[in-house]
């Protein structure tokens, strides 16, 4: 059995470390260290792909562009088509 001799270091909001201790004990681990250590081990993260969000974001924006050039020139003239 290898010993821990690495240490790690964070800190965490009241709110957090509310959570933190909630889910230890919803899970039943007593030991602090070992259910961090689970967790970072063995939890797991989300990881999404926003690229079709992102796209859309762009091209809202160019439309957004366009339709205020529209309605500067109708302020400008009174008619979009000058």
């Amino acid at each position: 059995m290898d010993n821990r001799t690495v240490q790690f270091h964070f800190f965490a909001t009241l709110g957090e470390a509310k959570l933190i201790r909630d889910r230890e004990k919803e899970i039943g681990i007593l030991n602090e260290s070992a259910y961090l250590r689970k967790m970072a081990i063995d939890g797991y993260l989300i990881q999404m792909d926003l690229s079709d969000v992102k796209e859309a974001v762009r091209l809202l924006g160019i439309t957004s562009a366009n339709m205020n050039q529209y309605t500067k020139k109708a302020n400008e003239t009174g008619s979009i088509y000058k």
